[in-house]
């Protein structure tokens, strides 16, 4: 191996965060290790690399199926079958752009996935796309953009992907743009994860009479240099970076395979066989690439219309219904042993896998809440229309109600908009009902202001029932019906004589200008 080639793989596995399966990205930094220490390099491989790689890669592929090939733009090859099946290759370390030097590496990259992927679809003789997954992963910086270009695709032309004979980590993720995943006896799928190492090299440079002095400007430009130790801070914002990345690749994965966010954080990385990645929900099922390719053809043949387009294929149609039973499971029917929504962890997930459609419902909110507060408030049930969300009622949802399309970015958002109103604990109920954003902005809403409201009432006359806030949420009073209860209650206890132990210490009961004056802060509803 080259310098520049040894420089390049060192640069790829350290200093940012490796979505990467475990033995293999030890193994990567075994190999590296002795050369990086000042051990000697191997002169460049000469001949045409290029023309080397697409050789090895066409081999592959005849040993599968015979395959017509195909080049895309110089920066990948795939084939397609007689039956229009287009196999593309996702073989070796995963990258963010192509170039000839992380070519000769024998890293594979995401644009140049992306570009294959488009390519075949934009084909009409191409009625179905393959992935021929080998890859222990990779970089996270360019995945997820990869995953949704796949899924883009796949809304199109069918797209299935098999693990042949492993798709781990970033490999994984791609996997789950698929509609359908496949892996033999014995494959392997899974560890959805982040990794990021850092090399201190001080002692070494001692060692060999070296002494490293950097000079810079901005604090945390170095950060991470490998001539010291690494200072706790920079460690910590490292961690940070790899948590972020790995909250973001669990709700991809979660919103590809159907099942909850924490699911799949539960999973803490491992990797699973065969029947245990059916079984977690990870894979669809078990079949080597040739009985998948066979699937496929045979699916497609059954499907195509008329046009000669393609249509939904059975099988397809199959891993869908598994993916929405799945889905139904986790909102009505949470896992033994799964964890209560991670508001922090939810949080940073969402940034990344915003969707569009909350958004939309956001904007509309935005609208009715600035409506509502020139006007009649609504009762909470009303506002939420067709797809209701009780803010602390039954866990069922009521019969005849419209199901909310529910995500793992939904179920972050919610999470963090109950941390930061102060009512962490309807996040479990909100999300196992399979609430929008825009249906738990109000219930959070009505729920935090009642609690305010009452709150500001027992500081005025402490003789107010302790759990008289829970009372009204659980009696479903909206914001107005509440404050005129609580109101009432006062103005009733304002024309008895206080007993001694009735009102709380340095509190009294209150005349009615003084109810008046406290409450004019509720006069309309605040926006949630």
């Amino acid at each position: 191996m080259s310098a520049a080639m040894l420089h390049r793989v060192a640069e790829y596995l350290s200093g940012q965060p490796i979505a990467m399966e475990p033995a293999r990205f030890r193994a990567a930094f075994d190999a590296i290790l002795p050369r990086l220490a000042g051990g000697t390099l191997d002169a460049s491989a000469g001949g045409d690399i290029g023309a080397m790689k697409r050789e090895a890669t066409l081999e592959r592929l005849a040993t599968i199926v015979q395959a017509d090939p195909v080049y895309v733009g110089g920066v990948g090859e795939y084939g397609v079958t007689a039956e229009g099946i287009a196999v593309i290759p996702v073989i070796g370390t995963l990258i963010d752009r192509f170039d000839w030097l992380a070519s000769i590496c024998g890293f594979v990259s995401y644009d140049a996935i992306i570009a294959m992927v488009k390519d075949a679809a934009a084909k009409d003789g191409v009625k179905g796309i393959l992935l021929d997954i080998e890859s222990p992963g990779g970089v996270v910086s360019g995945m997820l953009d990869c995953v949704d270009a796949i899924r883009a695709v796949a809304r199109t032309k069918p797209v299935w992907a098999s693990a042949n004979s492993y798709a781990a980590s970033a490999a994984y993720a791609l996997a789950t743009g698929a509609s359908r995943i496949s892996l033999p006896r014995l494959g392997m799928v899974g560890s959805v994860g982040a990794v990021t190492v850092h090399i201190d090299q001080s002692v070494q440079d001692k060692l060999l009479g070296l002494k490293f002095t950097a000079i810079y400007g901005g604090a945390r430009k170095i950060d991470g240099w490998g001539h010291a130790p690494l200072p706790e801070n920079v460690r910590a914002g490292f961690q940070a970076r790899v948590d972020a990345a790995r909250e973001r690749f669990a709700a991809s994965v979660a919103e590809g395979r159907s099942i909850s966010f924490e699911a799949v954080m539960d999973t803490e990385a491992e990797v699973y066989e065969d029947q245990a990645a059916i079984d977690v929900g990870f894979a669809d099922a078990i079949e080597n690439i040739g009985e998948t390719l066979d699937r496929m053809a045979s699916d497609i043949a059954t499907t195509t219309s008329p046009s000669g387009r393609a249509g939904r294929s059975t099988a397809a149609q199959a891993a869908t219904t598994r993916k929405e039973s799945r889905m139904a499971v986790n909102r009505n029917k949470p896992s033994a042993g799964a964890k209560a929504p991670n508001a922090k962890a939810s949080a940073k997930a969402a940034t990344e896998d915003k969707k569009l459609q909350d958004q939309q419902e956001d904007e509309a909110l935005d609208q009715e809440e600035e409506t509502d507060a020139e006007g009649e408030e609504m009762e909470p049930e009303a506002e939420m229309d067709e797809e209701e969300v009780d803010a602390e009622g039954d866990d069922e949802k009521p019969a005849g109600k419209k199901a909310t399309r529910f995500s793992a970015s939904t179920a972050a958002s919610i999470a963090a908009l109950c941390a930061e109103k102060g009512v962490p604990d309807m996040a479990a109920k909100l999300i196992k009902q399979g609430a929008s954003m825009a249906q738990a902005r109000k219930a959070v809403g009505a729920v935090a202001e009642i609690k305010s409201m009452v709150e500001t009432a027992r500081k005025i006359d402490g003789r107010l029932s302790a759990d008289l806030a829970d009372q009204l949420i659980r009696g479903g009073h909206s914001i107005a019906s509440a404050r005129k209860a609580v109101f009432d209650q006062m103005a009733e206890l304002a024309d008895t004589v206080p007993i001694r132990g009735q009102v709380a210490p340095g509190t009294s009961a209150p005349g009615a200008e003084g109810m008046k004056k406290a409450f004019a802060k509720f006069s309309k509803p605040k926006a949630a």
